[in-house]
């Protein structure tokens, strides 16, 4: 649980980071960011704290059995996981009520082999 906080933490400096620039010298015509998604271990919990610490607001959720992998959605290189994992359960949380809102999407990712490094998404 202390590393999911510190990465969301980390999560919410970027965010600030992100509507700082794009507010003061952002590329001409670009009005922001639509959203950001990340891979946690348990999407509930992430989206709690995000909730919880940072007051951002339920949006919608997913939930899906074991079927498709995420090889077979071309999920695996986007996402780097392993091909036969896949996502049981996506949230996606707003953050903020203004023109500057950012959206979090966060995927649930179930490894399909135990030996996956979680961190490896986080390089």
């Amino acid at each position: 649980m202390a590393s999911l906080r510190a990465l969301l933490l980390g999560v919410a400096a970027l965010l600030l980071c992100l509507a700082v620039s794009s507010a003061l010298a952002g590329v001409p015509g670009n009005m922001g960011q639509d959203h950001m998604g990340f891979v946690v271990p348990n999407a509930q919990q992430a989206a709690d704290f995000l909730m919880d610490v940072f007051d951002c607001e339920f949006d919608w959720e997913v939930r899906r059995g074991p079927l498709p992998t995420a090889g077979e959605r071309g999920w695996s290189d986007w996402l780097l996981v392993h091909p036969r994992s896949h996502m049981p359960h996506v949230i996606m949380v707003k953050c903020g009520d203004h023109h500057l809102t950012q959206y979090i999407e966060i995927f649930q990712v179930r490894a399909a082999l135990l030996h996956w490094h979680a961190t490896r998404n986080a390089s």
